[in-house]
């Protein structure tokens, strides 16, 4: 449930409130995932302030927002932590035909009380065609000894930059850089982890909507990695 109110011409703020009961089945890791069944029960504050030209494809401005949410203590269930995340996006033309568009991504959590571990289900993840391009969904972080995602309370997703130029009629190309990762907590975040793609795509602008086909290089590749990914989907990456 959420209950927002514009506040100036371009920014706004909500406040929602959060009741879900999840049920994780099938896991087999060899690490503490806490919970099975958590019941998250949250209430969190959205602070944004956006002047895009267009929701969906914009050409220019600016769009913000944080949100920071607060589970369990007097508002019950299973969970207790703390949440707070900060977007910020930026797009500006260059000439009739181009777009130079950047965001960035910082995540954090803790947990506090009597909750051992943060749920999986409500933990950072990033990798995939909205986020790292030149990696699989979800498979940028922390992972246990079989290789398998368990997430982090610490992420970083830099967009550094997606380049989309009209080609012909209603077909776009684009090239892009981008970098970022999860880490366990923030002490153990490095600079020198932080994993990179670069990458050239396709956009069709269709009835539909914009359909999205990237092709993105894993630069510094690690074991058991593939060196690029192929992603076919809806939307603007950001």
């Amino acid at each position: 449930m959420t209950e927002g109110r514009r506040i100036r011409e371009h920014t706004a703020v909500s406040f929602s409130y959060r009741l879900e009961n999840t049920n994780l089945s099938h896991i087999d890791l060899t690490v503490p995932v806490g919970e099975s069944d958590p019941r998250i029960r949250s209430l969190a504050v959205t602070v944004s302030h956006d002047t895009r030209d267009n929701l969906f494809d914009p050409s220019k401005g600016w769009y913000a927002d944080w949100t920071n949410e607060v589970a369990g203590t007097f508002l019950s269930g299973s969970n207790t932590f703390v949440k707070t995340v900060l977007t910020v996006k930026n797009f500006r033309p260059l000439g009739r035909q181009a777009v130079l568009g950047s965001a960035l991504e910082i995540g954090w959590m803790d947990r506090f009380g009597q909750s051992l571990e943060i749920p999986l289900s409500e933990r950072f993840y990033t990798g995939g065609p909205t986020s790292l391009r030149g990696f699989g969904y979800q498979r940028v972080g922390p992972v246990d000894p079989n290789g398998e995602p368990i997430g982090g309370r610490f992420k970083i997703v830099w967009n550094v930059l997606d380049l989309r130029r009209s080609l012909y009629r209603m077909v776009g190309g684009a090239v892009f850089i981008d970098v970022g990762n999860v880490w366990t907590r923030p002490n153990t975040a490095r600079f020198s982890d932080l994993r990179a793609d670069v990458g050239v795509g396709l956009r069709v602008n269709s009835p539909l909507g914009i359909v999205r086909l990237d092709y993105g290089v894993n630069v510094d590749k690690h074991a058991d990695e593939p060196s690029s990914r192929l992603f076919l989907s809806m939307g603007q990456a950001f």
